[in-house]
């Protein structure tokens, strides 16, 4: 049970003066269209007016209080939520903190209509509000209703209270993930599945823009406003003490040292799962994360709060508990949790609900389309190319190419409908997943060195006469592979027309939308069979020469282009040591596509043999040792920004510290980082002293970081030095080789800090 719950009665019995009179609540309900098709959206307004001095709850409870809950009462058909709450105001009542909502709040909720409400009738919809209304004298539950008569018509009515509407968005917290300066953060779960009794950690992962800080939960200076993180509170579930990053300390002219986040912060905060009769099933936690951001030279911004849900299951006593994956921490989740948008307040066509028939000729249209598009132009680029050699061929061969083509895509595009009618997966969700994209960057990068003639691709259509000359043509092999390459291209676009389609396909049965979605496969693959099926056609195609060897390479440029392209994605999804895995791994595909090149059509079986598994010992050890040697363990240890003097000036107040002065570019750096100050003896040794890790990135020329280098004997980079507590100038110097014996040792000469740093390393 929830433990402010357990004090209500207590809030209901205080009296410390004369009890004011009951709160007076005027609520209406509202609806942003006069009208709505069957099919259709629209989205309600629940307005509720206070009496002063009383306030409501947020659902975020911080201390004694019931969260407002708003429920609906509406005819079969008709779906309504979830609720969406404005930013609480940051009170104080009865002596505890409290998130809520005084004199007027305004409730969001969407509604959707089934196809199978009629038109020219009247919905009667009611909405029922639950709440506890205090003020700093006592408090009394209260409930207050609305109702709303629905017109239903053919077509999406006019917009309606357009004004209250505006305002009520614009009060609404904007998720994290787009939140102001903070743009790409996240909540995360860092596991998947929790058994009952078990438990796990709550994450949010705030990315600072570059030359932007947030104050830290606690900025050192009076009148700066604090990072808070608020919590919704779960029967059932406890959660931990909150978990703040180590802040950066900043010695500011005027106000004295401010303590700030900057970079990538993230806040843990342990939960568990404490009901044994917990009923196992999906959990949405919401947070709010309040913050106020500054530019490092100084102007700071109006707070902000932004919103975000980290869901994960709940499964049976005794289950395994199933870690996800993400590039945080070891311990940290994939699954990106970010607050929903509104839902819109239109129908997917901005106006009259569609027949099926034109959606699906919009899907088919819309897949036509799509082999004009960028995303898709590589692979039109190769199958014009492909057309060039074939049209004086047999025209029965051209017209069976064609199809397996076609049989390529529609495979493909069968697995995507697949994914997103069982997973509820968005069209392009492919792209959301970096293993999926790491692995098409290298397909792109080895398919555009093969058309700059590294190697050739023996596909099984030549296999089977590859001394002939028509093994040289393209197998069926490669035209069903180039079908697979289309779709995996096409799936991150939405041409004209297709935007519209899917997005009227994503609300009807998801066998309906599955079938749309095979639709835009047959639009995809439909000018290719055409081409095929009438060769004379291909005719007015240029004549084959040698001009037609530069095509292809400039092709393997667009190619090129295109693994670019999918990188920028890559580079928005994972942290940087996984973006340099990935660039180790594309090395590795190149590497294997020139030794594959090595292989002569008359090579013997050995060497044959030999080759290939020299080849697939590369990719296995680009993607393998790639990741680790850039990923591993890192991050583990929170360094903190180097700063001219402030090592010995964190010494001078009692902190050992040490300092790692390091680049991006310098290979032995990397390997002290990999092979020693990464591993758990190190950390274990750090935590144990309450060492204070502070990193000098040499990455860039900095004069400051250049005298320090001078002042220890050293030319450059690596440098690694101790600067014990209460003993700023004697210095520690480490050899520019590393063991982990030797920097233990140096910590234990330099000794503990005297007093326990704010900034210390958490235990792994």
């Amino acid at each position: 049970m929830n433990p402010a719950i357990l004090t209500l009665p207590l809030l209901l019995l205080m009296q410390v003066g004369e009890t004011p009179s009951p709160p007076k609540l005027k609520a209406q309900l509202h609806a942003a269209h006069a009208s709505v098709a069957p099919g259709g959206t629209t989205e309600l307004a629940f307005e509720l007016e206070i009496s002063s001095p009383w306030h409501v709850y947020h659902p975020i409870l911080l201390g004694p209080g019931l969260p407002t809950t708003l429920t609906f009462d509406a005819p079969a058909g008709l779906t309504v939520g979830p609720v969406r709450f404005p930013v609480p105001a940051l009170g104080t009542s009865l002596g505890a903190e409290f998130l809520g909502y005084e004199h007027r709040v305004v409730l969001l909720a969407p509604l959707t209509l089934d196809n199978t409400i009629k038109t020219g009738t009247s919905l009667a919809i009611k909405a029922n509000l639950s709440a506890l209304a205090c003020t700093d004298t006592g408090c009394v539950p209260v409930t207050a209703s609305a109702t709303l008569d629905l017109q239903t018509s053919s077509a999406a009515g006019p917009d309606a209270n357009g004004e209250l509407f505006k305002k009520a968005r614009a009060a609404l917290p904007p998720p994290l993930a787009k939140a102001p300066y903070l743009k790409g953060s996240r909540a995360l779960a860092s596991h998947t599945q929790v058994p009952v009794l078990g438990s796990g950690e709550l994450l949010v992962v705030a990315r600072i823009e570059p030359q932007h800080h947030i104050q830290a939960r606690d900025p050192g200076v009076e009148g700066l406003i604090p990072t808070r993180l608020f919590i919704e509170p779960i029967d059932g579930i406890e959660l931990g003490k909150i978990k703040w990053p180590a802040a950066h300390v900043r010695d500011m002219k005027y106000l004295g040292k401010v303590r700030e986040y900057n970079g990538e912060a993230v806040i843990r905060v342990p939960f568990t799962v404490t009901d044994a009769q917990f009923k196992p099933g999906p959990v949405s936690i919401r947070l709010l994360l309040q913050y106020q951001t500054c530019t490092d030279a100084g102007a700071c911004y109006p707070p902000e709060t932004a919103e975000a849900f980290v869901t994960f299951d709940v499964v049976a006593k005794g289950s395994p508990a199933v870690l996800a994956q993400t590039g945080v921490s070891p311990t940290s989740p994939a699954a990106q949790a970010g607050a929903a948008e509104p839902s819109t307040t239109q129908t997917p066509s901005g106006g009259a609900n569609p027949s099926l028939l034109l959606v699906f000729l919009g899907a088919f249209l819309g897949g036509v389309i799509l082999n004009i598009m960028p995303c898709v132009l590589p692979v039109i680029s190769l199958k014009i190319f492909g057309f060039m050699q074939q049209a004086g061929e047999d025209r029965g061969r051209v017209f069976r190419m064609g199809l397996v083509y076609a049989l390529g895509i529609m495979g493909s595009f069968l697995v995507v409908a697949i994914i997103m009618v069982v997973l509820s997966a968005p069209w392009g969700g492919l792209m959301q997943y970096p293993t999926f994209v790491i692995v098409f960057c290298g397909v792109i990068l080895a398919l555009a060195l093969s058309l700059f003639g590294v190697f050739e691709i023996q596909l099984p259509g030549k296999a089977m006469d590859a001394a002939d000359a028509a093994g040289r043509r393209e197998g069926y092999g490669g035209a069903f592979l180039n079908g697979v390459l289309a779709t995996a291209l096409a799936t991150p676009c939405t041409a004209p027309v297709l935007g519209w389609a899917l997005g009227v396909l994503s609300q009807l049965p998801p066998m309906v939308m599955g079938a749309g979605v095979l639709t835009v496969g047959l639009g995809l693959a439909a000018p290719y069979v055409l081409l095929t099926a009438f060769p004379t056609w291909l005719r007015f195609m240029p004549k084959p020469g040698a001009w037609m060897v530069t095509f292809k390479q400039i092709m393997g440029f667009v190619l090129l282009a295109t693994m670019v392209w999918l990188l920028s994605i890559l580079i928005e999804l994972v942290e940087t040591p996984e973006f340099l895995g990935t660039l180790a791994f594309l090395c590795a595909v190149g590497m294997a596509s020139w030794l594959l090149g090595r292989l002569s059509l008359n090579a013997s079986a050995k060497r044959f043999t030999a080759t290939w598994g020299g080849v697939v010992a590369l990719l296995l050890a680009g993607w393998f040792g790639g990741f680790a040697i850039f990923s591993g363990s890192w991050k583990q240890i929170p360094w903190q920004t180097w700063e001219p003097g402030s090592p010995q000036q964190l010494a001078a107040e009692g902190y050992t510290v040490y300092v790692d002065y390091t680049a991006v570019w310098c290979l032995t750096c990397l390997s002290n980082k990999r092979l020693v100050l990464e591993t758990d003896a190190v950390r274990k040794k750090l935590t144990e002293l309450n060492v204070v890790p502070v990193k000098a990135d040499f990455t860039k020329k900095d004069p400051d970081i250049q005298k320090d280098l001078r002042k220890y004997g050293r030319a450059g980079v690596p440098l690694n030095i101790v600067v014990p507590a209460g003993r700023p100038n004697d210095v520690i110097v480490l050899p520019e080789l590393l063991t982990q014996k030797l920097v233990i040792d140096a910590l234990e000469k330099a000794g503990p800090s005297l007093q326990q740093p704010e900034l210390a390393l958490k235990q792994p």
